[in-house]
């Protein structure tokens, strides 16, 4: 009886080494001919939004500059300090100023603010 168990415990130790290996090398193919996402602009304007610690507004000022610029990567505002130039067609003192405080926090420079001469 003692010869039957040792072998029952053999098999079954055969099966589960050969699930496991079977498992690893399913995994491994997989991962291997997984392509790595490296584009990821979404999660690269997350992480530097964390890193710069802006809150809520500050962020959908970010959103709504980026939709505004047309920009592919929104990342590139925290590299570009001339996108927060405020375009010709606004002239809402509030958003004015707070692209001007955010590139001052970004980039720690105070920009000139230019407004068109009044008609």
């Amino acid at each position: 009886m003692a010869g039957s168990l040792a072998g029952a415990d053999g098999v079954f130790w055969i099966g589960v080494l050969t699930v496991v290996g079977l498992l690893a090398w399913l995994g491994f193919g997989m991962a291997r001919n997984r392509k790595p996402d490296l584009y990821q602009p979404r999660k690269l304007f997350d992480e530097l939004c964390k890193l710069h610690r802006l809150d809520r507004r500050e962020i959908v000022l970010l959103h709504t500059l980026a939709k505004e610029r047309q920009l592919e990567m929104p990342a590139l505002l925290f590299v570009h300090p001339e996108h927060f130039t405020p375009g010709l067609r606004h002239d809402d003192d509030g958003y004015v100023e707070a692209l001007a405080a955010m590139r001052t926090k970004l980039f720690g420079d105070e920009p000139t603010i230019e407004r068109p001469a009044a008609a």
